[in-house]
């Protein structure tokens, strides 16, 4: 749909621009008929205004007349139909996304809500168990039965408090529960009578009072033989200050909870009530001040009179919106409601009910009902903020959980999802405007395209078949003869993206190729120039696998297979070099392997292009324009630094960079960029190919390959023939020849049709793998910034 929309939006622009040429003729013709019309005889003043007036409207006329036939035309054409259904569909589309993105992510703010609250709530549980457990363990001490039944027997036989408190017995029991202060954070105890009565404290001022009458808490379940821990309250007894900062001099009503157990005598019968007393700042709201998701995120625990039980984290502002006085003890544990303001408070809006008056927020109404529940939707808070959150009761607790976080905060990816939405739609429409504008352009530039293929699909007596390879600045084609039907490869170079000099440079590679006849060396069997003056040349079509596709796709290749490859590429360098040219592009991407003529594992020398001659000084200055040419993995140092005297041996160098490569499954030196690679050459030794690889390998190929390494070319040996014989000194020369080449490619190789990507291997693989099905028809390595030529 798309591709036929677009096409009549452009279709559309091309009537447009002709309709703009007939009425701009139609324009020229009314201002021709106006000055036709002019009285002559209207004195000299009245001219020149009476003939500008009638320009000037003429002008407006037209302009008019052609915007409203425009219009018209493209009405009547309807081109507009199908891009305006399209944007429209998108529009739905966009919509339709932006709402399953929003589902999803409330799904996930919701998962995210629960998983922390259950967190929570597991740990709150947790810890009350535990909590349970250890006062019972403390109540059962044998220990204390003597002491508190002593106690009891003096408070039966009417005995004053004052006396309790200087019995020996408080002393007792003290020192026994001190023991357990390691294990159970309490403040303090009190022993306590079926009536409530404190027999026995660590603060003396608690014993004698009656919790009847302060109505601390029920101790009717202890009673029951059950232990209880109760919520945080506010004692009505003044309790010393505790904490770092509390002096404990001070008595006030404080924010407390007690863990409770009973006393049993002998028989198992409860005789008393063991309470200690913990601090809630501490212990109980541990676990809620650490669950603080983002930025806004808060939980916290409730009464079912919908009072806050733990602490706020937004205490300071809670005092700025006037929710809490500004006192240093009083915080908004058992002081804040949760209840619902009706506006947000914290953006200097004011409440219109009176606190007192105030509901409970939507979360506190349905806890304190039972209720557990999910909103993502939002609903305000304490401050009037609205926000998202989850929430539990705890029946057996008589107290509920919430989290919440601010739900601005919570959907902040969704106001910045509709934005991007938004800048999508508006780039549809100037994209659609552009391409419109772009259709003529895209038209002609289309043609173009259409006469060169058409061009290269007769190259003199050669028909192009199919592009089987593509390099930086030409293009290499599958093709065959017309008469003789033989495959061929033609590579040409592309005029768009090529010099002058390039130019010249591709002419020598053919001119130099000619005049080689060595049967490891491309065989060319044509060239010329099409009727464009695009200049081609025809060579042989080889199915085959360079050396640098074959280590990465079967590993490194053992030292016997290396020598009878290299002997192959010595001898078309030698015919090269006794005819004074250089090479000087060897490297693995320029070596094929092929069987081919019964003769398996074949070499091919490819891409004279460099070639340097050293008997011709014309052709030098092609080649001196270019700065550094070749590939720098596999570059002499001297050709590096362009040394005038680079001769045969900057060809033994890249031979003994190749021998490295095919032995080791890795170039001699690596780095991140060129100008690292280009120091190592010049400044670097490598490390030995024995060290390197893991295949074995014999200590007189170590000797030869880094003496070719040499920075120094009079170290090196002076010929590739020197090399051939130093090659062949190795004791795994006869490790590899014809049968054991023909059983290689009749047990890994089979040539097809298939894509560039079907033969990229893993370059870790052993050297005899299974069968693969491969296509080597890519005659040119793909450029990067290291293996560039």
């Amino acid at each position: 749909m798309w591709p036929t929309a677009f096409g009549t939006c452009f279709l559309a622009s091309e009537k447009a621009i002709l309709g703009e040429a007939r009425l701009t003729v139609n324009i020229q013709a009314v201002f021709r008929s106006v000055r036709t019309r002019i009285p002559k005889s209207l004195p000299s003043n009245q001219g020149p205004f009476v003939f500008q007036l009638s320009e000037s409207t003429s002008s407006k006329s037209s302009i008019f007349q052609r915007s409203t036939s425009q219009a018209m035309r493209l009405v009547r054409s309807r081109v507009w139909v199908w891009p305006l259904v399209a944007i429209s569909l998108l529009i739905l589309m966009a919509f339709f996304t932006q709402y399953k993105v929003e589902q999803e992510l409330k799904t996930e703010i919701q998962e995210q809500l629960v998983v922390i609250l259950n967190t929570v709530k597991e740990g709150q549980l947790r810890w009350f168990a535990d909590q349970k457990q250890e006062i019972t363990a403390i109540a059962r001490d044998n220990r204390l039965r003597g002491p508190v039944s002593e106690l009891l027997q003096n408070v039966a036989t009417g005995e004053e408090s004052f006396s309790l408190r200087d019995a020996r017995q408080q002393s007792q029991i003290a020192d026994i529960l001190d023991n357990y202060d390691d294990v159970f954070d309490f403040l303090s105890f009190v022993v306590l009578t079926k009536d409530g009565q404190v027999i026995a404290s660590d603060d003396a001022y608690l014993i004698g009072l009656s919790l009847a009458r302060v109505n601390d808490f029920d101790i009717d379940r202890v009673w029951e033989g059950k232990s209880v821990i109760t919520h945080p309250f506010r004692s009505e007894l003044p309790l010393p200050e505790v904490g770092a900062d509390g002096d404990p001099t001070k008595r006030r009503p404080q924010e407390v909870m007690y863990a409770a157990a009973p006393l049993r005598d002998a028989e198992d019968n409860v005789i008393a009530t063991l309470a200690m007393r913990l601090d809630p700042h501490d212990v109980f709201c541990r676990f809620l001040d650490l669950a603080q998701a983002g930025q806004s995120g808060e939980t916290y625990a409730f009464s079912r009179e919908g009072v806050m039980l733990s602490h706020s984290r937004f205490e300071e502002e809670l005092v700025e919106i006037g929710l809490l006085p500004a006192q240093d003890d009083v915080s908004a544990m058992l002081y804040l409601q949760i209840r619902d303001p009706g506006a947000d408070l914290t953006t200097g809006k004011r409440a219109e009910l009176k606190r007192t008056e105030q509901p409970l927020t939507l979360m506190a109404q349905s806890a304190t009902e039972g209720e557990s529940g999910v909103n993502v939707e939002g609903y305000r808070d304490y401050r009037g903020v609205p926000v998202v959150g989850a929430w539990v009761w705890l029946e057996e607790y008589d107290y509920g959980l919430a989290t919440e976080r601010d739900r601005a905060e919570a959907y902040s990816s969704v106001i910045l999802l509709r934005w991007i939405f938004r800048a999508l739609i508006a780039l549809i429409f100037v994209t659609m405007v552009i391409l419109m504008i772009a259709a003529h352009f895209v038209r002609k530039l289309q043609r173009s395209m259409q006469q060169v293929v058409t061009e290269f699909q007769e190259m003199g007596q050669y028909q192009v078949l199919e592009k089987i390879g593509q390099g930086g600045m030409g293009a290499v084609y599958k093709a065959h003869h017309s008469l003789m039907r033989r495959p061929t490869a033609i590579k040409v170079l592309d005029p768009a993206k090529a010099g002058a000099t390039s130019i010249a440079r591709f002419e020598r590679e053919v001119q130099l190729t000619c005049r080689l006849n060595h049967p490891n060396t491309i065989g060319i069997y044509d060239y010329g120039r099409t009727p464009k003056g695009i200049f081609y040349y025809a060579m042989e079509f080889i199915e085959g696998i360079t050396l640098e596709d074959l280590v990465k796709r079967y590993g490194a290749l053992p030292e016997g297979r290396v020598i009878y490859v290299l002997s192959q590429v010595c001898g078309s360098l030698s015919e090269a070099h006794s005819i004074g040219l250089i090479h000087r592009d060897i490297k693995p991407a320029n070596i094929m392997l092929t069987n081919r003529g019964g003769q398996p594992d074949m070499v091919k020398v490819l891409d004279f292009g460099l070639a340097k001659s050293l008997i011709s000084e014309g052709d030098a200055n092609l080649t001196a324009e270019q700065s550094i040419l070749g590939t720098p993995l596999y570059m002499a140092p001297e050709e590096i630094e362009s040394k005038e005297t680079a001769d045969q041996r900057v060809d033994v160098y890249s031979l003994g960079a190749v021998v490295y490569f095919l032995l080791t499954g890795r170039p001699p030196f690596t780095g991140k960029t060129i100008s690292e690679i280009i120091m190592h050459q010049l400044h670097t030794l490598p490390d030995p190919p024995s060290t390197v690889s893991l295949n074995r390998i014999s200590k007189e190929m170590d000797q030869v390959v880094m003496a070719c390494l040499d920075k120094s070319p009079d170290k090196r040996p002076k010929s590739v023939k020197e090399l051939v014989i130093a090659l062949r000194k190795s004791p795994a020369v006869d490790d590899w020849g014809y049968n054991q080449a023909k059983k290689w490619w009749s047990e890994n190789v089979v040539f097809e049709q298939l894509d560039e990507g079907d033969f990229q291997g893993d370059p870790s693989g052993t050297h005899d793998i299974a069968p693969t099905i491969i296509n080597y028809h890519n005659l040119e390595v793909e450029e990067d910034p290291v293996n560039k030529t």
